[in-house]
């Protein structure tokens, strides 16, 4: 190997990294302003970088609940409904009300699968709603419906969690995502 293509070998491998180390410089500024306490999880690639911040979705989850008018000691959140809890949170902030709906619904699938004692390698706690939904499935625990309905549910929640959905999510469609995860909730909750 010459000294020539030695060069053009060094130049190559080192072309990635050195772009970023620019990009890096150039928007410093930027990325010194970002905030990045609690983030949870970092992802890069070939898409671009994704970066999950649940501790911040949670807090202000549950500050926009807090926030809402306080409900009927007597009722249950069932006996409420999903539209009703979340009232005041679909008109104020419509993607918290969307994730806050998707969780009860994730949360409801996990109850399914413990009462259902499932024995499987991998954690209920640390497994999605659709890996949820999919293992309900399997036992015959949930309906081909639900599963498919859970897994358009979360497509909705990720653009809602990701910022994705914003100038499309509006009162009137969260209000539509809550009746849909009532809807969901009620079915799951039924024995198929």
């Amino acid at each position: 190997m010459g000294w020539l293509q030695f060069v053009a070998s060094l130049a190559d491998s080192l072309a990635w990294p050195l772009s970023v180390v620019a990009l890096a410089v150039v928007f410093r500024p930027m990325i010194s302003q970002l905030d990045l306490t609690g983030v949870r999880r970092w992802k890069a690639g070939p898409a671009g970088i994704e970066i999950e911040n649940w501790d911040r979705e949670a807090s202000e989850t549950k500050a926009s609940l807090a926030r809402q008018k306080p409900r009927a000691e007597k009722s249950t959140p069932a006996e409420i409904g999903l539209s009703k809890q979340l009232e005041i949170e679909s008109q104020e902030n419509p993607s918290v009300a969307v994730l806050e709906a998707f969780s009860q619904v994730e949360a409801e699938l996990r109850k399914i699968i413990t009462d259902a004692e499932i024995t499987d390698e991998r954690d209920p706690e640390r497994m999605s709603a659709r890996q949820l939904s999919l293992l309900a499935l399997e036992n015959d625990l949930i309906t081909s419906e639900s599963a498919s309905a859970v897994e358009g549910l979360s497509i909705l929640r990720n653009l809602a969690a990701h910022g994705q959905a914003k100038t499309q999510l509006d009162p009137t469609r969260a209000v539509e995502y809550l009746h849909l995860s009532e809807g969901l909730l009620y079915a799951l909750r039924t024995k198929p």
